[in-house]
C-alpha cells in the first residue's frame, strides 16, 4: 500500500472560515486520508513531536504535508517552518505556505525558512476547490521514497518556547527512537 494513502493533512491556521472552507474543498475534490486542523504553531510542533513519539514508523505517523498560515497568535507559520527544517526526520514532510499575505517579504521569509511552495488564500469557495483538487492531484501523481524503517535514535532540538530564537541556548534534545524498530546501533 502507498504510504500516501494513510497520511494525514495537517492545516495551521487561526482562522476558523478559512479551515472550514479548506476542509470542504479537500473532502469535495476527493481527500479521504484525515485532516488535522491545529490553530497555532506551537500546537503544529507539539503535534508533530507527539506523532514522532508514537512508536509508528515515520510513514504512519507524520503528516504527508503541512499547509500553514503564516501570521497567527502563538507561534506563527514563520517559526513552524523554522522548526520543520531544523529537524531531519521531518525532510519528506511537504511544506506549504496558504495565507492572505502577498508581501514579497513574507515570501522571502517563508522560503528562507524551510518553505517548498507559498500560496495566497483563494477568494472563494470554488477557488477553494480547485486549488485543493490541484494540490491533490499532484500529491497522488508524485513519486514518493520506499517506506523505511528509521534510524534507531533521531536527535531532536526542540526550543523551550518558539517563541524564544531558534538559536537559543535554552533548546533541548529529545532522543527519538522509534519503538517499532528492531534495528541495533553498533558498538565500535
Amino acid at each position: 500500500m502507498n504510504a500516501f494513502n494513510k497520511r494525514a493533512l495537517l492545516v495551521v491556521d487561526d482562522s476558523r472560515d478559512d479551515v472550514e472552507l479548506l476542509k470542504r474543498a479537500f473532502y469535495k475534490s476527493g481527500w479521504t486520508n484525515p485532516i488535522v486542523i491545529l490553530s497555532d504553531g506551537e500546537a503544529a510542533i507539539d503535534y508533530l513531536v507527539s506523532r514522532l513519539e508514537a512508536g509508528k514508523s515515520e510513514w504512519e505517523s507524520l503528516p504527508i504535508a503541512v499547509l500553514t498560515d503564516l501570521k497567527m497568535p502563538r507561534g506563527d507559520g514563520f517559526q513552524l517552518l523554522q522548526w520543520i527544517r531544523g529537524q531531519a526526520v521531518l525532510d519528506h514532510v511537504l511544506r506549504v505556505v496558504i495565507t492572505n499575505s502577498n508581501i514579497e517579504r513574507d515570501v522571502r521569509r517563508a522560503f528562507d525558512a524551510g518553505a517548498n511552495f507559498f500560496l495566497t488564500k483563494p477568494a472563494d469557495y470554488e477557488d477553494f476547490v480547485m486549488f485543493a483538487a490541484n494540490f491533490l492531484a499532484w500529491l497522488r501523481l508524485n513519486r514518493y521514497p520506499e517506506e523505511t524503517t528509521p534510524a534507531p535514535t533521531r536527535s531532536l532540538l526542540l526550543p523551550a518556547t518558539i517563541h524564544r530564537p531558534l538559536t537559543s541556548p535554552e533548546r533541548k534534545a529529545v532522543d527519538f527512537t522509534p519503538r517499532s524498530s528492531a534495528i541495533q546501533r553498533k558498538q565500535h
